[in-house]
């Protein structure tokens, strides 16, 4: 999640690693990013370490296990796993350029790192997405004006800023955004209505992907119009989901709590079986 760490996961891989039935099957891998980054730049890394994690790990392909993998994502972090089963097409590239990729004048490597970063497939080792407080339909929070000022302050990689850069140059009549105001990090990515998060709603989830989500809510059940302080039941909530759980009385921080490790564990059980 946003502004979070490996260290927030900390109860729930105590409470799985203790489960005989889960420590025999699984291992527990963990991504750590900038999650001040540009949502898609983040995926794409995430993509990348994955691929390079099943490359080095089982070079040969002959382990079944590791082309079955759950992915879990809390609030931001979530968005980033659902990146990992989607198909794209140019749905993200059509907020970034009116032309083609192809067709843009660029460097061969900006345009391989634009290709990684606005063109998702989906992962063919990943089978399963657990989605916790995650805002599917935006954050209320990205809109206030304290986050919105803490966002200018985000430092984009190196990478990142040559890129657009390169861009940019020689292609400003094919832009569909104002490359004078660009907003680059996820914060703006995470607003309500964002362009990136109605284009990753309409991206299809493989069909061979099972997905489950866990919601929090401060109040009691019912959860309709209601929050976890930081992402809205509206906004969390999928309809297409295998299972979905919501924890009543409880705020966004939700994979440290005992409801939802349960739900988890429920879950890669099945997974397993």
């Amino acid at each position: 999640g946003t502004a979070s760490s490996p260290g927030r996961w900390a109860n729930m891989v105590n409470v799985l690693k203790n489960d005989r039935r889960l420590r025999d099957r699984f291992q527990f891998w963990f991504f750590f990013y900038d999650s001040g980054n540009a949502i898609p730049f983040s995926a794409m890394r995430l993509r990348r370490t994955l691929a390079a994690a099943v490359a080095e790990v089982d070079p040969d392909g002959r382990d079944p296990a590791l082309r079955e993998m759950v992915v879990v994502g809390h609030s931001q972090g979530g968005l980033l796993a659902r990146m990992t089963a989607i198909d794209s097409g140019d749905r993200f590239w059509a907020d970034i350029s009116s032309r083609p990729i192809d067709q843009l004048h660029m460097s061969g490597s900006t345009r391989r790192l634009l290709r990684e970063v606005f063109f998702f497939e989906p992962l063919p080792f990943v089978r399963r997405l657990v989605f916790l407080a995650t805002p599917h339909r935006g954050s209320f929070m990205a809109e206030r004006s304290l986050v919105e000022l803490l966002a200018r302050f985000v430092r984009l990689p190196q990478q990142v800023t040559t890129t657009a850069a390169d861009l940019v140059t020689g292609n400003a009549d094919a832009l569909v955004f104002d490359p004078r105001r660009p907003v680059w990090g996820s914060i703006y990515g995470m607003r309500p209505g964002s362009n990136l998060l109605t284009a990753l709603d309409e991206a299809p989830v493989a069909e061979r992907v099972s997905a489950h989500s866990i919601v929090a809510v401060r109040g009691d059940l019912p959860a309709e119009g209601q929050s976890d302080g930081v992402v809205s039941f509206a906004s969390a909530s999928l309809d297409w989901a295998e299972s979905e759980v919501v924890i009543p009385r409880t705020g966004h921080s939700i994979q440290q709590h005992p409801l939802a490790i349960e739900e988890v564990r429920r879950i890669l059980l099945e997974h397993a079986d």
